[in-house]
């Protein structure tokens, strides 16, 4: 909702959004900062949107409990972005495994990027717009290095797996919460 009313204000058309129902389970919780979450959500629906409406094709997220074996968070965590580190003390202890996470999947069908470029997209201030591309929503190379971060820091990943000529699959995975 968010990005559509964003998107609106700024004079995109807003593209169409489909939750995969079979894949997903909507009652999946996670404990997280909702504004950190919401920016990411808000970033990844709207580098999606673009390339989506260009191809005609709907974005489609999908919620589901992640089976992957996942490297524990221990006392410190570590990024190293633009050779500035940023560490978590050891007040943020908390024990993550497969068993606890939850994975938000967002896959457009926008024709992906060129492998050239998957490997700079974490950089701040790397952009894919050139200057007559850049507006008031996009282009300044913040959104996903900031999303990583916020992932990071809510004891989760970000992860995006490029599909060359076809699209981009965002993974979102986030500790699960249990409702006793």
């Amino acid at each position: 909702k968010t990005t559509s009313q964003v998107l609106g204000l700024n004079g995109y058309p807003v593209p169409k959004f489909i939750v995969n129902k079979e894949r997903s389970d909507l009652n999946l919780l996670t404990t997280c900062l909702s504004p950190h979450i919401v920016h990411i959500m808000f970033e990844m629906f709207k580098n999606a949107s673009i390339p989506s409406l260009n191809k005609h094709k709907p974005i489609t997220v999908s919620i589901y409990e992640d089976k992957e074996d996942v490297t524990p968070v221990g006392e410190l965590i570590k990024t190293e972005l633009h050779e500035r580190k940023f560490t978590l003390g050891k007040h943020h202890k908390r024990e993550v495994n497969k068993d606890d996470m939850i994975i938000i999947e967002i896959m457009d069908e926008g024709g992906g990027m060129p492998i050239s470029l998957v490997s700079k997209i974490w950089q701040f201030h790397y952009t894919t717009s050139n200057d007559l591309d850049r507006d008031t929503i996009h282009g300044f190379g913040m959104g996903l290095p900031l999303c990583k971060v916020f992932a990071e820091f809510n004891d989760g990943e970000l992860k995006l797996v490029n599909r060359e000529g076809d699209g981009v699959t965002i993974m979102i995975k986030l500790p699960r919460t249990y409702i006793v």
